[in-house]
């Protein structure tokens, strides 16, 4: 038998709630329909309505999807979609703590924007020699360079 639990997630007053949550809730009904779970909006906080290991998964969406947001500035349904496949593997606590994405010298930072780079970023952490191919303009070059660079 599933037992419905409810926790309250406070955003953090610095926040911008709608940028957080998309356009028309977008993101929040992505998560909802993921898990299966009740999400309800009200004023700064989140009401999770749902069974208690999966209430743990949204709260760390929640707390990565925040993260991202304050250091990129927005938030893209490309980094929805890899929050959500990353909970289903290794966990999504990391994403925007340095473990997918490649921090340049200079203080800039690439993220993968599709699942296809975050899982070529993957490739190039874990292979000395890595061979690609796909459609020009999909960031191999790019992501393949940026990588050899951060190591320098």
């Amino acid at each position: 038998m599933n037992i419905i639990s409810e926790y309250i997630y406070k955003f953090k007053a610095t926040d911008n709630i709608r940028i957080l949550l998309g356009t028309h809730d977008q993101f929040l009904k992505i998560i909802e329909d993921k898990y299966n779970i009740k999400l309800i909006l009200k004023d700064n906080s989140l009401k999770i309505l749902g069974e208690e290991n999966t209430i743990d998964i949204v709260k760390d969406i929640l707390a990565e999807i925040s993260l991202i947001y304050n250091s990129k500035g927005d938030i893209s349904p490309d980094d929805i979609k890899i929050l959500l496949q990353l909970s289903d593997g290794v966990g999504v606590q990391g994403y925007s703590k340095g473990n997918i994405f490649i921090a340049m010298k200079n203080g800039k930072i690439i993220y993968p924007k599709s699942e296809g780079q975050l899982k070529l970023i993957k490739t190039l952490e874990n292979n000395d020699i890595v061979f690609t191919f796909g459609p020009a303009g999909t960031g191999k070059t790019y992501l393949s360079f940026a990588q050899a660079v951060s190591y320098l």
